[in-house]
């Protein structure tokens, strides 16, 4: 519809210009046709547009049917009040378009104004039904394993992997108050509410910061479509291993945002190949 009516807009102004030109032309007529009186001679042309001609030397008939004599001919004001309408109607095309682009952009001003509110109003709209749908998700997983570190490996110090990993789960658990269950080589904590997940990332970054013998690799993921989907999700982060760093897919980075208030960011890590899937790989960061 919005094209339609400009369309039009253009439209009228061509049809404006056109009515220029031949105003133009018939004026140039005219003056041929007011030579061709006052010279008593008939140019034969002329008699195909003397009906118009006519016309408009009868409307300035109208106005004064008076004439002077000079240089011996005699100039009837009829012609010359003609020649005014002419020049008049010119003038009243040019006002006409000026209207038009006016009234053109009055338009296109009140068609941004209502399409910018529109847009604003399904922005808006669009943002809640957003929201709600986002802050459906409240459940999620978080996989913790851990390796020791490489200065820590000698037997000679004395560290043992299964007893740290079993000192971390302790810790785990009576800070976040989950028993998790065996899974892989680590342990997976299930958590009914994310809007309170920066409780729990604390305690993983803690983890992360101690002084322990053992590299952490932390991954967490929201539960969208079910708990086999959100494992198939899960076990694509754990096979990248980031060191001490607390990894999430862009769809669990993008439920963090709607969370209320942030004590921590989200930074992408970057994109991963795995198999035929390019996977999206961000990072909780302290700020």
């Amino acid at each position: 519809m919005h094209k339609l009516i400009l369309k039009i807009f253009a439209l009228l102004k061509n049809i404006v210009y056109f009515i220029k030109i031949v105003m133009m032309f018939f004026l140039l007529l005219h003056l041929l046709y007011w030579i061709q009186n006052l010279t008593n001679g008939h140019y034969l042309w002329l008699t195909f547009f003397k009906p118009v001609l006519e016309f408009f030397v009868s409307i300035g008939k109208c106005v004064s049917d008076g004439a002077i004599d000079a240089f011996g001919a005699l100039f009837e004001y009829k012609y010359f009040i003609a020649v005014c309408i002419y020049v008049g109607l010119f003038y009243l095309c040019n006002l006409i378009i000026m209207l038009l682009e006016q009234l053109e952009d009055k338009y296109d001003d009140a068609h941004r104004f209502i399409k910018k509110t529109q847009e604003k109003i399904y922005n808006t709209e669009f943002k809640v039904t957003q929201e709600n749908i986002e802050k459906k998700y409240i459940e999620y997983k978080i996989f913790v394993s851990a390796k020791l570190k490489k200065k820590f490996t000698h037997q000679e110090l004395g560290f043992n992997l299964d007893e740290q990993m079993k000192i971390m789960q302790e810790f785990l658990t009576e800070k976040t108050g989950v028993y998790p269950v065996k899974y892989r080589n680590g342990f997976l904590y299930s958590f009914n509410n994310f809007n309170l997940v920066d409780g729990v990332l604390t305690v993983f970054f803690k983890l992360i910061k101690s002084n322990s013998p053992l590299d952490y690799f932390i991954n967490v993921q929201i539960v969208e479509d079910g708990n086999s989907i959100c494992m198939e999700e899960l076990n694509q982060l754990i096979d990248l291993m980031h060191e001490n760093k607390i990894t999430m897919l862009s769809n669990t980075a993008y439920r963090y945002k709607f969370n209320v208030g942030h004590k921590y960011g989200t930074s992408q890590l970057g994109l991963f190949q795995k198999g035929k899937d390019m996977l999206e790989v961000h990072e909780f960061i302290e700020i």
